[in-house]
C-alpha cells in the first residue's frame, strides 16, 4: 500500500489513515469492506458494513496501512443510522482525518478510497451530482445521501469521501447497479449526530482531536468551529479553551483569544501553557506590555524549568526595561 493516497499540490492523505475491514460473522461469508480514523482510537465506516440482520459478528478485524492487523470493537449502531464509530483499543493513531460538516455542491470533485478484497486499496475520482433529500427517490434507502459520478465496487463501503483538500465530507454507503458510475454517500455530518447522541466515545475529547487535526493543517475557521464547540459541550474543559485561544491568534482575532485564555485561567489557574500564550497574546497581539509581563511572570513560577524558559526571560527583560517595577 502506498504512503499517500491522494496528492493534491503540498496537501495529501496519508493511507495510514484508512483501514482495510474484515467482518467475521457467525453464520455467513466474511464482509471485506473500509474505515477510517477520525481520532486516534475511533474508525468511522457504513453500518452494513459490519452488521448484518440474519448473523452476528464474532470478531472485526482492521488492517492498517503498514500491514498490522488490529481487533476493533463495535459498541453500538444507532437504529435506523447507516453510519457505525468502532473503537480501537490498542490503536494510538496520529494521522487521522478531518471531518468537514458540510456537504459539497452539485459538481465538486471528490475522491473515494476503498478496500479490495486482496486488503489493497485503491482510489477512484469523481463529482457530486446530488446533495441533499432527493424527492425523487425519498422512500428508497437512498434518500437523504450524496449522489455522485464515480466508480466504485462493494469493498468501497464504508470508506471516506474526499474534498480536494483531503477533507472527509462524506462515507461512502453504496453503488446502484442499475445506472453506470453512479454510487451514494453518507453526508459526515452524520457522523457528528452519533457521536453526539450514542455513548461510545468522549464526545467533547473527539470534537478536540478534530480541531488539533484541523489546527496542523493550519485549517484554523475549522479549528476555532471544534475548539468552540468541545468548549460548550464541557464547561470545564481548558485545554479546548487553550487551543481556542491559539486558533484565534493565528487569526488574528486577539481579543478573543484573549477572552478565551483567561477562560482556561479561570477554570485551571495553574496550567502554564494558558499564561505563556496569554502573554504572547499580550505582546504581540494586543501591545499591552504590563498585562504581557505579569503572564510571563506566572508562567516562569510555574514552569520554571521548561524548554521555553530561556526564551521566555528574554522577552520579559525586554518588557520589563521601560516598565515599572
Amino acid at each position: 500500500m502506498t504512503n499517500c493516497i491522494i496528492c493534491y499540490g503540498s496537501e495529501s492523505v496519508a493511507g495510514e489513515s484508512i483501514v482495510c475491514l474484515q467482518t467475521d460473522f457467525r453464520d455467513g461469508i466474511p464482509k471485506i469492506g473500509t474505515g477510517f480514523f477520525i481520532s486516534p482510537s475511533l474508525i468511522a465506516t457504513a453500518s452494513h458494513q459490519v452488521t448484518d440482520p440474519s448473523s452476528v459478528p464474532v470478531k472485526i478485524t482492521a488492517y492498517l496501512d503498514s500491514g498490522a492487523a488490529i481487533k476493533v470493537k463495535l459498541p453500538v449502531v444507532a437504529q435506523g443510522e447507516k453510519v457505525a464509530i468502532l473503537i480501537a483499543p490498542d490503536a494510538i493513531q496520529t494521522n487521522y482525518l478531518l471531518l468537514q460538516d458540510n456537504i459539497p455542491d452539485q459538481g465538486t470533485k471528490v475522491s473515494a478510497v476503498g478496500c479490495q478484497r486482496d486488503l489493497k486499496q485503491l482510489t477512484q475520482e469523481g463529482k457530486v451530482t446530488f446533495s441533499g433529500s432527493n424527492t425523487n427517490d425519498r422512500q428508497s434507502e437512498y434518500a437523504d445521501l450524496i449522489a455522485l459520478n464515480l466508480p466504485i465496487n462493494v469493498g468501497f463501503s464504508g470508506g471516506p469521501l474526499l474534498t480536494a483538500n483531503g477533507n472527509v465530507v462524506g462515507i461512502i454507503y453504496g453503488f446502484d447497479e442499475r445506472s453506470e458510475n453512479l454510487s451514494y454517500a453518507i453526508p459526515g455530518s452524520k457522523l457528528f449526530k452519533i457521536m453526539a447522541n450514542e455513548k461510545v466515545a468522549d464526545y467533547s475529547k473527539t470534537l478536540f482531536q478534530q480541531g488539533d487535526r484541523a489546527f496542523k493543517l493550519k485549517q484554523y475557521e475549522m479549528a476555532k468551529e471544534y475548539f468552540a464547540e468541545a468548549a460548550q459541550h464541557q464547561a470545564d474543559y481548558f485545554e479546548a479553551y487553550i487551543y481556542l485561544g491559539m486558533t484565534l491568534f493565528k487569526m488574528r482575532q486577539f481579543a478573543a483569544a484573549r477572552d478565551a485564555l483567561l477562560e482556561a485561567i479561570e477554570i485551571e489557574m495553574d496550567y502554564p501553557l494558558a499564561y505563556y500564550h496569554l502573554a504572547g497574546v499580550y505582546r504581540e497581539g494586543l501591545s499591552d506590555r504590563l498585562s504581557a509581563r505579569n503572564a510571563y511572570r506566572r508562567y516562569l513560577e510555574l514552569d520554571p524549568k521548561s524548554s521555553d524558559a530561556v526564551q521566555v526571560q528574554k522577552w520579559l527583560e525586554e518588557i520589563e526595561r521601560p516598565l515599572p517595577k
